[in-house]
């Protein structure tokens, strides 16, 4: 055991180790679980001795008080809010039309005035393009007998004409407009609380330009809350010319430290919100299970949204997160509030968020270096990876499960464990094989502390990075409020239900097992407590270097280095 404690988790480090021993129980045995490891410290910095705080501190994370004016009040409802209100407006005629026309490179471009809005506000839309007349309408994302979203409002003509773009300015290169408000959208009673595209189409009736607008229930307690994430949108969006990962002429030097949301989303920040999050809600919206939404920026200002549900799901690809976030999500499990973590490279950057006078979100700050102005003044506050941070080191394992392991890869997943609730109706048994269900950007079980201590590896799979393995897992725990958290490790996993990736595919076969699979999570987690009545069993991952012998050859990936 001496031995053991000595392996610290390396910050920073993001491939597994070639053996992987069973996650310890630290935590039972009554002893803390802060080991003290070297962090990654920049060259020109000397390495420095820092406090891991895992599982047990994990437990006393209280929920941070919500921000003044972080609750929206509605001055308004939908009519129809009677349980099973959901499946009841699912049942409506669809529109397909909305989805074939959307590009990345549209000829009329805009953006909200705000992110999310509640019954009875209105949004301002602001566009450029050609001068012309436009026809914005919206829809809202859902099942609809598979159409998968339907029409709720549309405008007269209004006119466009072009804008001058914004460049990146200041410090920390930021990008944000401010172009005049061409219309405003009118959140009236027929927007039931949901995920809405508002698009906008040129003159010729061509490629689409696309805003995302959350409305929400703020008085409602539907068994089911989403979770969208709005920060990774935005961390991606290169519109303008910067992301938080390029510059111009792809430059990493002059990448942008905060990344506006006054402005359109393009590119990659769109492809994350259409092939991450959109498809994903699509599988949600299909079961009939009473939902209501939320971005990421809601859930920082108003961490007591979380206590109102069952179950907390986070599609898709949730990468940026503020400490009132993270503290809030491990306080809501803390309370019994179940959690699907339905995506991979969950909780990777820590983030700050700068809001306007009124609390409206403005931009999403992560220098990803030590040069962050904040590490100098209050080193727990910069916005470096979670478990690099130069204050107290937070291993989102705690929460999660698992962490971030990497990037660009296709691998297949065996079956470690086979929980009978969870693989109900799959064909799923220990052994059988997901020939590609793990791809794009992953988490695995790589730390030997502060994990749960009752982690059940439910799949796994590995992929090789030079000569390194690293691991990619899918696992479920109970934590002791009886809460149960599912991490289904892998971004990929919402648009292999729907059949909407688009650099990676798996066979319908495939593709029907996961969906049902995920139907087992969503449908059991609105139980509280669930683990109570279906706790977690023990189950250590494979040391990586036998699983890879066992694997076929075809189903150990190969990762691209992380960003």
């Amino acid at each position: 055991m001496a031995a053991l404690a000595a392996v610290a988790v390396v910050v920073g480090t993001l491939l597994g180790t070639a053996s992987r021993p069973a996650p310890a129980r630290a935590a039972r045995a009554g002893r803390p679980d802060a080991v003290t490891v070297v962090a990654a410290a920049p060259k020109a910095t000397a390495r420095r001795q820092v406090t891991a705080f895992g599982w047990a501190a994990s437990l006393s994370a209280g929920l941070p008080a919500d921000l003044p004016g972080g609750q929206l009040s509605a001055t308004c409802r939908p009519a129809d809010h009677a349980p099973g209100w959901l499946a009841r407006e699912n049942a409506r005629p669809g529109d397909s039309s909305w989805r074939p026309r959307v590009a990345a490179r549209p000829e009329i471009v805009g953006y909200l005035g705000q992110t999310s809005a509640v019954c009875g506000q209105r949004v301002d839309l602001h566009l450029s393009g050609p001068r012309g007349l436009v026809v914005v309408r919206a829809f809202r994302v859902g099942w609809y007998g598979g159409t998968r979203a339907r029409l709720v409002w549309t405008s007269a003509p209004v006119l466009v004409s072009p804008q001058r773009p914004a460049r990146p300015s200041g410090p920390t290169r930021l990008i944000q407009e401010t172009w005049p408000t061409t219309t405003t959208i009118p959140v009236t009673p027929s927007f039931e609380p949901g995920l809405y595209l508002v698009e906008f189409s040129g003159r010729h009736g061509g490629a689409v330009g696309v805003a995302p607008l959350v409305v929400r229930d703020p008085t409602g307690a539907a068994p089911v809350l989403v979770q969208l994430s709005a920060a990774t949108w935005a961390a991606y969006n290169t519109y303008g010319g910067a992301s938080l990962y390029r510059g111009p002429g792809g430059s990493i030097a002059l990448r942008s430290f905060a990344a506006g949301l006054d402005r359109p989303l393009a590119a990659d920040g769109l492809r994350e919100l259409m092939v991450r999050d959109v498809a994903l809600v699509h599988q949600v919206e299909r079961l009939g299970l009473d939902t209501t939404y939320v971005t990421d920026f809601d859930v920082d200002a108003t961490p007591s949204l979380l206590l109102a549900h069952r179950e907390i799901v986070i599609p898709g690809h949730a990468e940026y997160w503020s400490a009132r976030m993270l503290h809030g999500l491990q306080a809501a499990r803390n309370a019994g509030v179940n959690e699907a973590w339905l995506g991979g490279n969950d909780v990777s950057w820590q983030v700050r968020f700068t809001r306007a006078g009124n609390g409206r979100p403005t931009s999403v700050v992560c220098y990803r270096t030590l040069a962050d102005p904040a590490a100098a003044t209050d080193p727990a506050a910069a916005t470096v990876y979670w478990w690099a941070n130069p204050g107290p080191v937070t291993d989102v394992g705690a929460l999660i499960g698992e962490r971030y392991t990497g990037r660009q890869l296709d691998s297949g997943l065996r079956m470690r464990s086979a929980p009978p609730w969870l693989v109900d109706g799959t064909g799923l048994r220990v052994g059988s094989l997901l020939a590609s269900a793990a791809a794009n950007e992953v988490n695995g079980v790589t730390t030997l502390h502060g994990l749960p201590p009752d982690l059940q590896v439910v799949a796994e799979g590995a992929f090789r990075r030079g000569r390194l393995l690293g691991p990619v897992d899918v696992t479920y725990y109970t934590a002791p409020s009886g809460a149960g958290v599912f991490s289904a490790g892998t971004t990929d996993w919402g648009c292999e239900i729907d059949g909407s990736c688009v650099d990676h595919w798996i066979t319908t076969d495939e593709s029907a097992v996961l969906g049902r699979l995920t139907a087992n999570v969503l449908k059991a987690f609105t139980q509280p407590g669930f683990g109570r009545s279906h706790p977690s069993v023990l189950t250590p991952p494979t040391a990586l270097a036998v699983l890879a012998r066992s694997l076929p050859a075809r189903q150990v990936g190969t990762a691209g280095r992380p960003e």
